[in-house]
């Protein structure tokens, strides 16, 4: 392997052994060669690790193979990071495939730009049935493509954008430089408060239009906890505390506002309705104190009149007369 990698792809897996090679193949099938990729195999306890060895065997010189105890995904991140080369990091999931054209469209936006973190566009698959809300809810409402961009002239990129690692490409040297910018070890919305920090480091972002990742939405997407939920209670505290640190909490408001209203509430109302637990309206209810403790007047969000009306009624709903959602849950 060679010392002038472009791009390192970190892939985290567990339990993968039926998709891996569908993502290795939609990777190592492209017509671009300059880059590594870095599997990390979270404790998988399938036969995940005998695909890795396959393919490893068969290309040693764009595969690495890391095994390691099991600390989720953003922990087989850190782990993938810390080995990699390349100029330029991005990320991949076991589940997901890469379109034929994914390198073009990336060295097209590095080569012209040279930017610090490049976006992607991405399809949803569902190997499962949508709920409502995927069906109806706008994924997706950025609209400035092929122009480098920054947080500061555009702050709605921090609530305009998703928070999966696989949306982003960024320059190396911004994280290794930075240890505050590695994933944490939460099980939920670690992704969202690492992509968040990265927006205070990175001046320079460029979007691409073209959907060139698969996203494979399956039942296992559906499964979280009341525990894991509360996750997100870490998220809001270190994402606020790292723009409060940095200086930028006030003048990034109310765009990290509008992302925790959605996060906390909104996606948590549907995860705690198909949870199986007694005390999802009192998880619901320290959700909403944990939002109040930045936000105090959430509801009155600039960014909510862009938002659906179902969306805006829940919010409403949450605010005035929470105590509903003891019976909706």
């Amino acid at each position: 392997m060679t010392t002038d990698i472009l791009i390192s792809i970190v892939i985290p897996v567990f339990n993968v052994e039926d998709s891996l090679s569908r993502c290795l193949d939609s990777i190592l099938n492209q017509t671009f060669k300059n880059f590594e990729i870095i599997i990390v195999n979270d404790a998988s306890t399938d036969n995940t690790q005998q695909v890795i060895d396959r393919y490893k065997a068969t290309f040693p010189n764009h595969i690495q193979s890391i095994i390691k105890e099991n600390g989720g995904p953003g922990e087989a991140r850190n782990f993938g990071m810390k080995k990699a080369v390349g100029k330029y990091l991005t990320f991949a999931d076991g589940d997901d495939t890469l379109e034929p054209n994914y390198f073009d469209v990336i060295i097209n936006a590095i080569e012209k730009h040279q930017p610090d973190l490049v976006f992607i566009a991405y399809q949803r698959i569902y190997n499962r049935k949508q709920s409502l809300l995927e069906k109806i809810y706008p994924f997706g409402s950025w609209n400035i493509y092929d122009t480098p961009v920054s947080l500061s002239s555009h702050p709605e990129i921090i609530c305009k954008t998703e928070g999966a690692p696989w949306l982003r490409i960024i320059k190396r040297e911004i994280i290794a430089e930075n240890e505050k910018l590695l994933f944490s070890n939460g099980k939920m919305a670690e992704d969202q408060e690492a992509s968040l920090r990265w927006f205070l480091h990175t001046p320079k972002i460029v979007f691409c239009k073209e959907p060139i990742y698969n996203y494979v939405i399956h039942s296992k997407s559906l499964n979280f906890t009341i525990h894991s939920i509360s996750d997100f209670m870490k998220v809001i505290d270190s994402v606020c505390g790292h723009y409060q640190s940095e200086g930028k909490l006030q003048t990034y408001y109310s765009e990290l506002e509008i992302v925790f209203i959605k996060q906390l509430l909104i996606s948590n109302m549907r995860r705690l309705k198909m949870a199986k637990a007694d005390n999802k309206f009192e998880t619901f209810m320290g959700l909403r104190e944990g939002l109040s403790k930045y936000f105090l007047e959430y509801y009155n969000n600039r960014y909510l009149k862009n938002e659906p009306i179902y969306v805006r009624l829940a919010v409403y709903l949450s605010w005035k007369t929470p105590r509903i959602f003891k019976y909706i849950l």
